[in-house]
């Protein structure tokens, strides 16, 4: 969400909940990303331009996104960005209900 509103001013949020899992979708309206650069802002020390070729804010690691597909992984769920519909970026996060889909940490 705080990349959202940093990068796209401000974050649209919507959850629907499933028989077996809460999806979350988080869209903002920013300049977007790349469609090739979506898979790689979730490696660690990664800061994407925008599709309009901004720089990234001065402010920021680029260990949000990896931290936060980590976390989600963890407890058995995905996250993927995609174009968002109003052009910006949109971050979709699939939590199941059944705890025993929770995974370690790799390595």
């Amino acid at each position: 969400m705080e990349n959202a509103c940093v990068h796209g001013g401000s974050a649209d949020i919507r959850v629907v909940e499933t028989a077996t899992a809460a999806e979350i979708s988080i869209e903002d309206r920013g300049p977007g990303i790349p469609a090739g650069q979506f898979e790689r802002m979730f490696e660690p020390y990664v800061r994407g331009e925008a599709v309009d070729g901004r720089p990234p804010p001065p402010h920021g690691t680029g260990l949000g996104l990896a931290i936060a597909r980590n976390i989600i992984h963890c407890h058995g769920g995905s996250v993927t960005l995609r174009s968002g519909s109003a052009g910006g970026v949109l971050a979709m996060v699939t939590l199941p209900h059944d705890p025993t889909a929770a995974r370690e940490l790799p390595g």
